[in-house]
């Protein structure tokens, strides 16, 4: 028998979230209520716009991760061409433990759940499908929010997916997002109270796998790209080991 479980997580059936209907009532929720509400606590200066110039799509929208703002941040900064028709890789455990969050996070933000702590076989089926089909991927290759507003090791997820679909990779580094909305550490005061901060958004020239190129050494370069946009502000994280499917 098929518990509810069994349909949440890793396993939660998204598909519906891309349908017609769906699609549209969440460009409907973005533009009257996503975006002028993040702009009046996100206002925003953005830089590397040209860098997007003659891509359509699909694009693997890659950056750093500080906020549970970070998300609405760029999906209301992003070309529409680009923010009507993306997909979000969100952490599989936190955002679709119950149905109710799955669905919420699929409609509102067609997100789709992904393994954080590895390259999980079907996930990076699906999510190089979604990309092959023309969908756009918002993806956070840390893992996580920072817990200290330090870079985290990158994952190779991202990589991963450039090297199968040839999609070329944005790198992006948001700053000021933390201030909007920082992650509860234990031990120290919880952050519920949104306010209101400047954010920057930099944006990266396109990078794009190399003939012969792995995941492995990819993922470095796209590190690097973004560490690069961040004006000194980022360093380089401590490796950690990595589970290539």
């Amino acid at each position: 028998m098929t518990t509810t479980s069994d349909n949440l997580g890793i396993n939660y059936d998204h598909t519906w979230a891309r349908k017609p209907w769906a699609t549209r009532v969440r460009i409907v929720l973005m533009e009257s209520i996503m975006k002028p509400v993040n702009r009046f606590f996100a206002p925003a200066t953005v830089t590397g716009l040209h860098h997007l110039s003659g891509l359509n799509g699909p694009v693997i929208f890659v950056a750093n991760h500080s906020s549970h703002a970070d998300t609405s941040t760029l999906l209301t900064r992003l070309p529409k061409r680009f923010a009507h028709h993306a997909v979000i890789a969100a952490a599989a455990d936190y955002f679709f433990d119950t149905k109710r969050k799955a669905d919420f996070w699929a409609l509102t933000l067609n997100a789709i759940p992904v393994e954080r702590t590895k390259i999980d076989r079907r996930s990076a089926a699906v999510t190089q499908q979604l990309v092959e089909q023309g969908w756009n991927l918002i993806i956070f290759p840390e893992g996580g929010r920072t817990p200290d507003g330090n870079l985290q090791a990158f994952k190779p997820g991202a990589a991963f997916l450039a090297v199968r679909t040839n999609a070329p990779v944005i790198p992006i580094y948001l700053d000021g997002t933390r201030e909007i909305l920082a992650k509860s550490v234990p031990g120290q005061p919880k952050h519920h109270m949104v306010k209101r901060h400047q954010v920057t958004i930099a944006i990266g020239a396109p990078i794009y796998a190399q003939e012969g190129e792995n995941a492995r050494r990819m993922a470095p370069r796209i590190e690097d790209a973004v560490i690069a946009l961040s004006n000194g502000k980022a360093h380089k994280a401590a490796p950690v080991s990595h589970d290539e499917a």
